[in-house]
């Protein structure tokens, strides 16, 4: 081939190949003519698919955008997460199991998958559980007190115990009742003494009877009622 066909041939396929500046292309330009022709053709016809996924490349343009996002946390929200969660058991050891809940929940919202944070969260709400129930049964053990049934009012407040030891309305309240429940019983035997003394018509000792009576429960009805009877019992007795 000449020089200026080769030459032309080549710009008419868009490609430049560069031969020597003097004379004629020699037997090594030849073979990078048919090379380029070959290459040419290679580079214009189809491959097949397998040699298509197979092409090396970036391989990572190619996983799943979940995936690339996978690995360590930042180290900024690393040192967030932390700080929560140093924050987190603070307020729990504090009792401030509302505050611990908050920031819990805020931990999670960064890593859900903190197993610190959920298990810090679960005291949390436990304990916000049982705070809520000694408040119900505090309201409900003050309301048997009012009413004078100390027996329950033992129950609830013991009850409310069991979940919180030192929680002092309950331990007070306690006490109180059972202090009204023994003087209770005590007036309660003082005053069948009494009634059967009355009806054995031994006014004197019922009176006696009903006086201690009186000093543990100075506005009963019942006592007092018995005091004025057996009293003009034994003013009758006496002017006999």
């Amino acid at each position: 081939y000449s020089a200026d066909l080769v030459v032309a041939h080549f710009l008419g396929q868009g490609l430049l190949v560069d031969f020597p500046s003097q004379g004629r292309p020699s037997r090594q330009d030849h073979r990078c003519g048919e090379v380029g022709f070959g290459t040419l053709r290679d580079a214009r016809r189809p491959q097949p698919a397998h040699q298509v996924a197979e092409r090396p490349g970036r391989a990572q343009d190619q996983e799943p955008e979940g995936r690339r996002r996978q690995g360590a946390p930042e180290p900024e929200r690393q040192r967030k997460v932390l700080e929560l969660l140093e924050r987190a058991t603070t307020e729990t050891q504090n009792g401030d199991f509302s505050a611990a809940t908050q920031t819990c929940q805020e931990v999670l919202r960064l890593d859900p998958a903190s197993a610190s944070a959920k298990k810090l969260l679960k005291r949390s709400e436990m304990e916000l559980e049982k705070l809520k129930r000694v408040a119900e049964l505090l309201a409900e053990a003050q309301r048997c007190q009012s009413q004078r049934n100390y027996q329950d009012c033992i129950r609830l407040t013991l009850e409310a115990l069991t979940l919180n030891p030192h929680h002092t309305a309950h331990r007070e309240l306690n006490a109180q009742a059972r202090v009204a429940l023994e003087k209770e019983r005590k007036f309660q035997q003082l005053f069948r003494e009494a009634l059967q003394q009355e009806e054995s018509e031994n006014f004197p000792q019922a009176m006696q009877s009903l006086e201690p009576a009186l000093r543990l429960d100075p506005e009963n009805g019942d006592a007092l009622t018995a005091t004025q009877r057996i009293t003009e019992k034994l003013n009758r007795q006496i002017r006999v």
